[in-house]
């Protein structure tokens, strides 16, 4: 059927007849969705409410809610953009790959950026990273976090350089590129303008890099 997609139960009916190890594996694969979702969410929320503390969002995305003790409002708008992507999801089909494919790739050049941050971290804040518990681990003369970022870094980017030109994947499409490009430079645009904002406020941004953020 052109519109059918497989799952991991067809997969399993073809490995095995054992019912148990059918339903043991798939309510895995049930929990370990809830538990990627509940992870992502966390993340998410967490990132607003850092960049509500540094002032790249309106300082109430960095409210903690004394009673659950969690950044309700940045959840609360995090929330209501997934919404969005399930509408797209269950009305749009033909945007299914785009949006997912994009989404994860996405999320990969965050961790590759953020690879980098690593990398270079104990040169560009040395007194913090000395002071840090993984300041003493090293490989050779050269900070072992520093040798890992940039493993990550290349990882990564090797891993987005597949999708970008392997059509198999949807990510070499038109729509598909300007999705994804759109998303990084929206970004860029709103932190540029929030930038601009804040200035003209007599507040620096960037003073709120030049520390370790409250746990």
């Amino acid at each position: 059927h052109p519109t059918y997609l497989p799952n991991i139960g067809v997969f399993l009916s073809m490995l095995t007849s054992n019912p148990l190890i059918v339903t043991l594996v798939a309510l895995g694969f049930i929990v370990g969705g809830f538990a990627i979702a509940n992870v992502v969410f966390v993340n998410s929320a967490r990132v607003m409410m850092a960049m509500g503390l540094d002032g790249s969002l309106p300082r109430f995305f960095s409210d903690v809610s004394e009673k659950h003790h969690t950044p309700v409002k940045a959840a609360t708008l995090w929330s209501a953009c997934a919404l969005g992507v399930c509408a797209i999801f269950s009305y749009v089909p033909s945007w299914f790959t785009i949006v997912l494919i994009g989404g994860a790739i996405g999320s990969v050049i965050v961790v590759g950026v953020t690879c980098l941050a690593a990398a270079v971290f104990p040169y560009r804040a040395p007194e913090i990273f000395r002071a840090s518990p993984c300041g003493r681990y090293k490989v050779g003369s050269v900070p072992f976090v520093t040798v890992m970022g940039v493993l990550g870094a290349v990882m990564t980017g090797a891993l987005v350089v597949v999708a970008l030109v392997n059509s198999a994947l949807g990510l070499t499409s038109t729509s598909a590129q300007l999705v994804l490009g759109g998303a990084f430079v929206t970004g860029v645009i709103a932190y540029a303008a929030v930038h601009v904002y804040r200035r003209r406020e007599g507040v620096d941004t960037s003073l709120a890099f030049r520390y370790v953020p409250p746990e």
